[in-house]
């Protein structure tokens, strides 16, 4: 075995010292590395997305993106989503609304020098809705209050044509509401002796695609609803949306960016009762509504980051007031990974 090892090592050494790298004088440590660089350009599994062309595809208006966010603002129509006595929104200081999520490809496969890019990946993220009272003025669990959690769960196919076309198709996109923790715990602001049982959680195929031309890159998405229908009290059945993003370069990785997103919504919204754990869920009462929903900012991209100003006008992503609808504006800081 001791003779083997060494027979490998003097071929090795025979085979470097003959070869042109080293007639041409190349140091040693530097045929190393190009060694080492000629390997690591083969392995095509970097579980997180490539940034120099996949920004493209991941429009940062788009509420369901998997990227992580950090909103500031208002919510104009904040009295019409909750009670105003109770809430004491007269004395708040703001809203802020922040967002983890990423994707994770497990599995890629380039083909024809990467013209053709097939990635099977995960993506998740998780969205809070907090305000900051003003000094003076608190709930029970403080100055600081969570309103609602809103998660979205996707494994999903990307077909990516010449780093210009994504595609992507979705088995099952799992969607859930979660009323806020400093509401459910506070009898004085949610009492479910009286008002209505909320609870949500559904699931969609999901179908998207995204072009880049030139500056601007082109993107739309359709998602139906097939569960939750007979437990849930919001079930989105069926979403259609379409936009634009313009992408102007300003300096080096420093970008003007400015968007537009429009569709439409189509729920379900059930009356739920369910007096106990155990006892099942009976719908009561339903009815299907349809709703707008758009976004338009303006921002500046650098390098991973975008920093601007957005308005939207969707159907509430808080549980306790998922019958009505929305609108926030404020400044938002996005990370791309």
């Amino acid at each position: 075995m001791i003779k083997l090892v060494k027979l490998l090592l003097l071929s090795l050494l025979l085979t470097m010292a003959f070869s042109p790298a080293f007639a041409n004088e190349i140091p040693l440590d530097q045929q190393m590395d190009d060694y080492t660089t000629s390997i690591r350009i083969q392995w095509h599994k970097n579980p997180f997305r490539d940034f120099e062309s996949d920004r493209y595809f991941y429009p940062w208006l788009d509420p369901d993106s998997y990227n992580s966010s950090f909103w500031m603002g208002s919510i104009l129509n904040m009295e019409e989503l909750y009670d105003a006595k109770k809430f004491k929104l007269d004395s708040v200081s703001f809203y802020h609304a922040p967002k983890l999520g990423t994707e994770l490809t497990l599995f890629s496969l380039h083909l024809k020098d990467a013209v053709h890019r097939f990635n099977l990946s995960l993506g998740f993220f998780v969205d809070f809705t907090f305000l900051s009272y003003q000094k003076g003025t608190d709930q029970l669990y403080g100055r600081s209050f969570l309103f609602s959690t809103f998660m979205q769960v996707e494994p999903f196919i990307d077909y990516i044509y010449k780093d210009k076309l994504r595609v992507r198709v979705s088995p099952v996109k799992h969607i859930c509401y979660h009323m806020g923790g400093d509401i459910l715990g506070d009898p004085s602001l949610y009492d479910r002796s009286v008002e209505e049982f909320r609870d949500a959680g559904f699931e969609q195929v999901h179908l998207a695609a995204a072009y880049r031309w030139g500056w601007f890159t082109f993107h739309g998405g359709l998602s139906v609803g097939y569960s939750g229908y007979q437990k849930a009290n919001i079930v989105n059945v069926m979403n259609m949306n379409a936009g634009t993003e313009l992408r102007f370069p300003i300096w080096g990785e420093i970008n003007l960016l400015a968007g537009f997103l429009a569709g439409v919504n189509l729920d379900l919204l059930n009356t739920v009762s369910r007096p106990a754990a155990g006892t099942g869920y009976t719908v009561t009462a339903a009815s299907y509504e349809w709703t707008p929903q758009v976004a338009v900012g303006l921002g500046v991209e650098i390098y991973r980051m975008v920093f601007g100003l957005k308005y939207e006008l969707q159907r509430s992503r808080q549980m306790y007031a998922y019958r009505r609808m929305e609108q926030r504006l404020g400044f938002v800081a996005t990370l791309f990974l």
